[in-house]
């Protein structure tokens, strides 16, 4: 079992928002890094902020996203 805990905060540090999410049945430390990583993504899209800043542990899962996102920048 695995889980994370997101915290938004504006440009000054001012809480937004919040949003805890388990996951069951994972067996590898990088998948449920990366699924924590999908559900705050997902979180993100509802609050359509448009300046994101994303804090991880995993270096893997967090060079992997910056990574895809520079591809997907016009």
């Amino acid at each position: 079992m695995g889980g994370c805990g997101v915290v938004v905060r504006d440009t000054r540090g001012e809480f937004v928002a919040a949003k805890v999410q388990q996951f069951e049945d994972e067996c590898s430390p990088l998948l449920p890094e990366s699924l924590a990583a999908r559900a705050i993504a997902k979180f993100a899209e509802k609050l359509r902020d448009a300046q994101l800043q994303l804090e991880g542990d995993t270096l893997m899962v967090v060079a992997s996203i910056q990574k895809e996102a520079s591809a997907n920048v016009t």
